[in-house]
């Protein structure tokens, strides 16, 4: 088949020729050649990251979708664009979506498989491709005219065609015919704003030219998301039939198409492709009115041009944004997946899991219900423990202190009680019963409101406790119900023990009345003081008086009353009235000491054992080796999208590489900087040279050794001349293209950290002026010019100007802070991200304008108070900015803090000459004799394995942590208090510093 435009030659299926005296050039269909030419790799990788399903995980890619009325033609532009056969006619034809995915195949022969539901059928030969998809259709949206969202997917795997997928949706039906249902408008609208919302795709709009095209409903839709037209593209079909005004239409643009117009003729009948596109060429060329619009505006080979420079802008501004969701959706996996359950296979791992679900409850409540701490719950004030208790307790002490009323005649119970306690006994003498007789029945009065309170606190404590022990088992759900059991059985038990003690402290105050705070004998002299004044009142008939505690009160009923009686009572009520003051405040400060004492109990103590038994005995280590088919699921999930998402970056760094390949640009000598980029550019070069694959395995075809070992050497070569003298130097010893690439990823794949969306943008961006005519003689920006550190990015303009991308801040004088980097994978943190360190980027080179021994001194106290040899192994690695040497001064910090001395200050010995003394150990005590006079002894040795004391390599490094720590506190000058963050970050700079052990590599890195 023959791709023809005029003054071109086109062949046809009947081997008939109409020629215009050009020479006959065999071409591919217009699509494919177009991609051929273009950015094939690109669309490739695209693809390659839709066949693997990459959309399941919420990264949408760019997609060409055909959109249009009813039978406006769009399965035919789709079939003409492809070059194959689809289902036609004149009712609606395309019921549910057709995915085409196209893919490139090696051989003559084509292959055809249409996918749908769980289902694979192999198609043979495109006339079976119409049949095939109707009857899927009706399998998957029934005989009836109906649509269905449920997707068909047409594999095309043919020689030259590229890997491209296309997406043709039902046409817009506006009234139900037939057996179609009433909401068939609302169906198929639905269906296409699914498809064309995402931002990456291509709204390919198909109108007809009998119509105004303002009023087409796709029109509407398109502009609902794609309100500026930038990724609209619309194809007018049918311009035979209706040519009048189809030129004025086109270039008025009243519907803001932002991509333009094309005008085509769809193949009609029986017309093979050859003829269609022959037919459309005639057509335009010489009807008196289509011949007036411009022939970049007609023909289906405009429109496949068209489409893929539209593709190739869109993919390379998604490009970036995919790379950069797929990293960030890869950590979120990787970080979900760490959070699930270690998976348990044996007995001890399960008591080890258990311990840990234990320990973990018990210093959460710890925290929230002792220390007072709130951070795990800062936004659920219900969790702020501490401030909860103390607010019930303020309740609790003004409930009592209230509960008393004030009765209406004042004395009056007092004088009943004297009246009944009469006996045979001096008189004006006031008994102690009748005292106790009064103090019992006001304690009867409030006896109910401390129990009630520790209901009220207990079921607040219970629900702390249960909340606390969901948090802890979340991963291992099968182990709450008997947890949760345990938990409520241990704080109810703690409920009836406090409310035992609570109703025996009620009692107390029942049976003695005693105490020794002097407030008591204050408050009973104040509150005495008003007695002549209430005397003198009832004396004088006024009929109320005013007593502190009780205000205002009525005093007429005691004119009859005699003085002495009167007296009696008055001292009996100021009495009990200042006592009671000291039963309300010592019941709730006894209340509050015996809450925190059970709580205490309870946290420390009960729950945990009461848990471990509960465990034991009811199966909970078979429980928890069975895990749940919901947490295995979400596993095997995260596992397959990890794996997918790997792949899928792979995918994404392999088209970088493939594009690098043709992009115009230099590459540095590697000095230790900017590892990941000079990779990049690195494996590009050697890819041109076709001696990549020595970086990796020798493969099993290969059987000739000269072959293999020219390819190595090239490798070898193309290194030796890409890598700065120093960095040269060693890899001296390395024989192999292999080794020396892995010797520079083991110890420079941790310094740098790639950028690629900023990596990908400048690629893409070269690209795009390159295939851009216009910028062809003006584009002077390479990829060199893109410097990559980390965390951000900076772009380096001809003329010196710098345009900085994602820098956190900067200071007045130019210098970057850096901020320290957020990486997923704690191992590839070092010291270069120290926060707080100033340096100052010029094409990832650092320069400190401080003395050496100064900034020697400065990096010795950052890293603990790292060794000599230490840093220098870090200088090697370009680890340390602003350091070339190692100049340290004397350290007294070092010196004062890391020596010892012995555990006894002076020797009991009195020896002085040599072997005058002699200690031997050979043997121990021996208690008893046997019958036969020998004697004999019983030793019983237990050995703990992998303790800190059976490894002197332990203990040492204890000892070291211990001296770190000392010399970084005195250094800093801070206190004691900062003990536990001093050895923390001891512990930090020590697992990042170089080892002997490991062979000069962080123990992180390993």
């Amino acid at each position: 088949m023959v791709v023809t435009c005029s003054n071109s030659i086109v062949q046809v299926k009947n081997d008939t020729q109409k020629t215009n005296n050009n020479d006959q050039t065999p071409t591919f269909p217009p699509l494919v050649s177009s991609y051929n030419e273009k950015i094939r790799p690109i669309l490739d990788a695209v693809d390659k990251l839709r066949r693997m399903n990459i959309t399941q995980e919420g990264i949408p890619l760019p997609t060409i979708v055909v959109v249009g009325d009813q039978s406006t033609g769009k399965s035919s532009v789709l079939e003409s664009l492809a070059g194959i056969s689809l289902p036609r006619g004149q009712e609606i034809c395309t019921r549910v979506p057709l995915i085409m995915r196209l893919q490139h195949h090696p051989d003559d022969v084509p292959e055809y498989v249409l996918e749908y539901k769980d289902e694979k059928v192999k198609i043979n030969g495109e006339h079976g491709i119409s049949v095939a998809i109707d009857k899927a259709t009706i399998e998957v949206a029934g005989n009836c005219k109906g649509v269905k969202n449920v997707p068909l997917t047409l594999v095309v795997k043919k020689k030259n065609v590229p890997d491209l997928t296309m997406v043709d949706l039902p046409g817009i039906t506006r009234v139900p015919v037939g057996d179609q249902p009433k909401d068939i408008y609302e169906q198929v609208s639905g269906m296409i704003m699914e498809y064309i919302k995402p931002e990456e795709s291509i709204i390919l709009n198909v109108l007809p030219a009998i119509v105004d095209f303002t009023t087409c409903e796709s029109i509407c839709m398109s502009r609902l998301v794609d309100s500026t037209g930038e990724r609209t593209l619309a194809v007018v079909t049918k311009c035979d039939i209706s040519p009048d005004g189809l030129l004025e239409k086109v270039i008025a643009n009243d519907v803001n198409i932002g991509l333009g117009y094309t005008c085509v003729r769809n193949r009609i009948n029986d017309e093979t492709y050859d003829e269609a596109r022959f037919q459309e060429a005639q057509l335009f060329e010489t009807h008196p009115l289509l011949s007036k619009i411009d022939s970049s505006m007609v023909g289906i080979p405009v429109l496949a041009n068209k489409l893929v420079q539209i593709q190739s802008q869109i993919i390379s501004k998604c490009l970036p944004d995919i790379v950069k969701k797929i990293n960030e959706r890869l950590i979120a996996s990787i970080s979900e997946f760490n959070k699930l359950p270690k998976t348990l296979t044996s007995a001890p791992d399960a008591m080890v899991a258990l311990m840990q679900i234990v320990g973990s409850l018990k210093e959460t409540l710890q925290r929230i219900l002792i220390r007072g701490e709130f951070d795990q719950y800062e936004d659920d004030n219900q969790m702020h423990c501490n401030a909860r208790l103390v607010e019930m307790l303020d309740e609790f002490s003004i409930e009592l202190n209230t509960s008393i009323k004030f009765s209406e005649d004042f004395l009056v119970e007092e004088m009943k009680v004297l009246e009944e306690a009469k006996g045979i006994r001096l008189p004006n003498f006031l008994p102690h019963s009748v005292f106790l007789c009064l103090l019992q029945r006001k304690v009867n009065t409030i006896s109910a409101m401390p129990v009630s309170f520790v209901d009220k606190v207990w079921s607040y404590l219970e629900t702390v406790c249960v909340r606390v022990l969901i948090d802890c088992c979340d991963n291992y759900p099968q182990l709450l119900p008997s947890m949760r059991k345990a938990t409520l059985y241990v704080m109810r038990e703690k409920k009836v023990q406090f409310v035992e003690r609570v109703v025996e402290r009620i009692e107390m105050e029942k049976i003695t009345d005693y105490t020794c705070d002097p407030e008591f004998t204050a408050s009973y002299n104040k509150l005495m003081g008003y007695r002549s004044t209430f005397s003198s009142s009832v004396s004088n008939n006024y009929s109320t008086t005013t007593v502190e505690g009780y205000g205002n009160i009525n005093i007429r009923h005691l004119y009859g009353v005699a003085a002495n009686t009167r007296d009696q009572a008055f001292d009996l009520k100021m009495r009990m009235t200042a006592y009671w003051k000291i039963v309300l405040k010592r019941l709730v400060d006894w209340v509050a000491l015996q809450l925190r004492f059970l709580i205490q109990k309870v946290v420390n103590e009960d729950i945990g054992k009461e848990m471990r038994e509960v465990i034991v005995r009811g199966g909970g280590i078979e429980k928890i080796l069975d895990e749940l088919p919901s947490v295995t699921i979400k596993r095997e999930k995260l596992q397959r999208s990890i794996g997918l998402l790997k792949e899928s970056k792979e995918v994404i760094e392999e088209v970088i590489v493939i594009v690098a390949m043709a992009t115009k640009f230099e590459i540095e000598k590697f000095n230790g900087n900017n590892f990941s980029l000079w990779k990049l550019k690195m494996k590009a070069i050697l890819r041109t040279d076709k001696c990549l694959a020595a970086f990796s395995e020798r493969p099993i075809e290969v059987t000739g050794d000269s072959k293999w070992d020219e390819m190595d050497g090239i490798a070898i070569a193309n290194l030796h001349l890409a890598l700065a003298d120093g960095v040269l130097s060693s890899i001296e010893d390395k024989k192999s293209a292999k080794g020396i690439w892995d010797h520079l990823a083991r110890f420079n794949a941790l310094s740098d950290y790639l950028v690629f969306d900023d990596v990908a943008s400048a690629i893409l961006e070269e690209e795009n002026r390159r295939n851009n005519r216009e910028d062809r003689q003006t584009s002077s920006c390479h990829v060199e010019d893109l410097v990559v550190t980390r965390g951000m990015s900076m772009e380096l303009a001809p003329v010196g100007v710098t345009i900085t991308r994602n820098v956190a801040r900067t200071s007045e004088d130019g210098n970057d802070v850096c901020c320290e980097a957020t990486v997923a994978n704690e191992r590839r943190k070092r010291f270069a991200d120290l926060k707080g360190e100033i340096t100052k980027e010029a094409k990832a080179s650092v320069a400190l304008h401080s003395p050496s021994h100064r900034v020697a001194v400065t990096w010795h106290q950052k890293l603990g108070h790292m060794s000599k040899q230490g840093i220098k192994i870090l200088i090697e690695r370009n680890l340390l900015p602003g350091l070339t040497k190692v100049s340290l001064p004397f350290c007294e910090h070092c010196v004062i803090n890391k020596k010892h001395r012995l555990k006894f200050k002076t020797s009991i010995s009195k020896s002085v000459y040599v072997l005058e003394l002699v200690h031997s150990d050979v043997w121990c005590t021996q208690s008893r004799r046997s019958l036969m006079c020998f004697k004999f002894t019983k030793r019983a040795l237990n050995l703990i394995l992998e303790r800190r004391s059976s490894n002197r390599v332990a203990e040492r490094m204890n000892r070291t942590l211990l001296e770190r720590a000392r010399a970084m506190l005195v250094t800093t000058s801070l206190g004691k208090s900062f003990w536990a963050e001093a050895v923390n970050t001891a512990c930090y700079v020590i697992n990042r510093s170089p080892s002997t052990a490991v062979e000069l590599t962080a123990p992180m890195e390993m």
